[in-house]
This record gives structure tokens, sequence and C-alpha cells, in this order.
């Protein structure tokens, strides 16, 4: 982030900035799961107290589960359900389940399975692990979406004339190349 000085701004304008540059940082914090034992084990009183936590941010981190567990009421469901440490959470709260997130979830895919009517396609796309799902519902695929996804290679060759060119490029799986044979 870059912020320079402006010279129309009062103290109020700088100490809203101020605020959102903390708030940022903050959420940038919970959702790094490198940090998590970091807070846990030097600065426990923070999560006790809640200050500098943000709880929606934190829901999402994978390092962060033991924390939720103590502290369920500040869950923020929806980032939960893309957490892929978490879906013993989400089995026992089917009915907090954002649907549309945990279909990016690559540990959900029992649920995904067994609850194919709340399915979000075009999320289920971007699930690396969900490729025998959407072989079977190919006629529900987002292809620009399913064009980055790396585990979709085999599905993309077999529908060249789906993919989408401007999003394959993003898929890191289109890099690797057979071995060229020796003669």
């Amino acid at each position: 982030m870059e912020y320079n000085f402006d010279p129309s701004w009062d103290k109020n304008d700088y100490e809203q900035l101020i605020n959102t540059v903390i708030e940022e940082g903050i959420m940038a914090i919970c959702k790094n799961p490198n940090v998590i034992s970091l807070i846990s084990k030097d600065y426990p009183d923070i999560l006790h107290t809640g200050q500098l936590v943000d709880w929606s941010s934190l829901s999402s981190n994978p390092n962060a589960i033991h924390l939720l567990e103590a502290n369920k009421h500040k869950i923020n469901w929806s980032n939960l359900s893309k957490n892929p440490n978490a879906i013993h959470l989400l089995e026992a709260n089917k009915h907090r389940i954002d649907w549309s997130n945990l279909s990016k979830n690559p540990n959900a895919i029992h649920l995904l399975e067994a609850n194919q009517h709340k399915i979000n396609w075009a999320n289920l796309s971007k699930n690396p692990n969900a490729i025998h799902l959407l072989k079977a519902n190919q006629h529900k695929i987002d292809w620009s979406t399913l064009s980055k996804n790396p585990n979709a290679i085999d599905l993309l060759e077999a529908n060249q004339h789906k993919i989408d060119w401007s999003s394959v490029y993003r898929n890191p799986s289109i890099f690797h190349r057979k071995p060229m044979p020796n003669y």
C-alpha cells in the first residue's frame, strides 16, 4: 500500500487512514497460517480479549481450528466453509454451511457428493478434488473456471472446444510436458 501526504486532510482523515491500515494488517495476519502458533504461544491474551483478532479472516485460516473451536460464537461460517481443516466443524453445523464457499473446499467432497443440489458449480469447477463430480456433470461445468483447474487437464483435453483460452494460461498444469522420446 502507498499513502501520500495530503495537506487538505485533517486529523480525522488521518485517524481513519491509520485505522484502515491497522484493520487490513490484522486481516492479513489472521489469514496467515504461519502466524497462528506465534499468536497462541506468545500473545494468548490477545485471543482472550479479542483485541487485534479478525475472526472473519481467522475463520478461513487452516491452522486456527483450535482457536475457532474454543470461540465458536465468533466463527464466520461463510469463511469457515472454505477452510479445508474445518470439515468436522462444518459436519456438526450443516445448517451454517455456505455451500457456495464449500464448493471450493478440496476436503469437502463427501459433503458435496451428498448435497449436489446445493453445489455452486462455478466454484466447484475450481476445486482440484472434484474432477469426478465434474466429469459426471459436464453440463454444469463453468469452463472458464475449469480452464484454470490444475487437475482438469484430461477433461480439458477431451473438450478443447470448451476451453477458455484467456483463462487456461493461469493453469500451472499446462506447463508440464511429457518427456521427449529418445531416438
